[in-house]
């Protein structure tokens, strides 16, 4: 009766009582191989089947992983079978033949890669091209460093100034879809991006932000709308909501302007607008403190850019978690305003030490 009052208690069914009863010896004699029993004193499965197949190469695939990924080339667990083809046949026969079929064993191989990857900081990403290997980036950033301290070291590290631009969407745009298996993934190219503005960040500590608005300049939207937007940004309408020459000069004049305090210089990329004659001439007779531009190198921001360092990949991420908690809006206004209070917020929330790091890393400096 006893029993019977537990197997109620734990929702028990007697079935599976009386067959655990019937191997209660073999249970309670289970040892992992080699004799030697678990914490519990038994093993993690009857047919030792347990964590797997045990290696001594892990270091040596590793380093194939590295220097694959080193290459910039893909990196995928049909790569990793092949290394173990070539390199380690019978670690690979022996775990083969150790499963029940060959369409088991190849899935539960396939399942060995991803979780060693794992195991070792690999985790499956969107690849994103790139024109120039790690191996040149590197040399291009130590380069332009020590060009860099050559010609602006002289200057206060205050008045090292990067700006640049990231496009803020109001329902975070996805990379992938959710499709049923075995039917097409297509999509209407109008469903892909959503209302857009484009956040213009500028720091050295953190610097008043510049939101473009998509809308016609000097419409409604300028005149009527941008009037009630929350106070402290400065805000531009243009047409499609870009960074153009005409927003660039705002930018230089009403945003960066008034910061500038000592002798400085502005790190940009070499954006048309960014690098033209009239951005040269606006910086050299219109900046009374004395400030110079300095285009980064092509294709090298993603390792000499501060803000593409150290400072984009936290925003996106805060701002993703600021949509999850924002209500349901309908109109465009409402869904402009949307994404101008969520580009705030993050921005005030970001922190002042996340700046200073940006710095150290893109330009291998410290103390900044």
């Amino acid at each position: 009766m006893c029993k019977c009052k537990e197997l109620c208690t734990h929702s028990i069914p007697e079935a599976t009582f009386r067959r655990w009863m019937s191997k209660a010896s073999t249970y309670m004699a289970a040892t992992k191989p080699g004799g030697r029993p678990t914490k519990n004193g038994g093993r993690a499965t009857l047919h030792a089947q347990g964590k797997g197949v045990s290696n001594n190469f892990s270091r040596e695939l590793v380093d194939f992983m590295e220097s694959v990924r080193q290459g910039e080339h893909f990196l995928t667990t049909a790569h990793l079978v092949t290394w173990l083809k070539t390199y380690q046949p019978d670690w690979l026969a022996e775990y083969m033949s150790s499963k029940p079929t060959d369409e088991r064993a190849y899935k539960s191989l396939v399942q060995w890669c991803l979780r060693f990857a794992n195991r070792h900081g690999y985790h499956h990403r969107v690849p994103c091209p790139a024109k120039k290997t790690q191996v040149e980036l590197a040399e291009t950033q130590q380069e332009f460093s020590t060009e860099f301290f050559s010609s602006i070291g002289h200057l206060s590290k205050h008045g090292w100034i990067n700006v640049d631009e990231t496009p803020v969407f109001y329902g975070m745009p996805p990379r992938r879809t959710l499709a049923r298996i075995g039917r097409s993934s297509r999509m209407k190219e109008s469903q892909k991006h959503s209302d857009r503005i484009t956040a213009v960040f500028s720091i050295r500590t953190k610097m008043p932000l510049l939101l473009i608005v998509k809308g016609q300049p000097g419409g409604d939207i300028e005149t009527e709308e941008i009037p009630t937007y929350p106070p402290g940004p400065f805000y531009a309408v243009q047409k499609t909501a870009y960074m153009n020459q005409r927003v660039w000069n705002m930018y230089l004049r009403e945003v960066l302007k008034p910061e500038l305090d000592c002798p400085s210089v502005l790190l940009a990329d070499n954006l048309k607008c960014h690098v033209s004659k009239k951005s040269y001439k606006i910086m050299r007779q219109e900046m009374y403190s004395g400030a110079f531009l300095q285009p980064l190198p092509a294709n090298t921001t993603s390792v000499l850019q501060p803000l593409d360092v150290g400072v984009m990949g936290p925003f996106k991420s805060m701002c993703r978690t600021e949509w999850i908690k924002e209500g349901k809006v309908v109109t465009a206004a409402e869904k402009r305003l949307a994404m101008i209070k969520r580009a705030i917020k993050v921005w005030n929330d970001m922190k002042e030490d996340t700046i200073r790091k940006s710095f150290e890393k893109a330009l291998n400096i410290f103390e900044v």
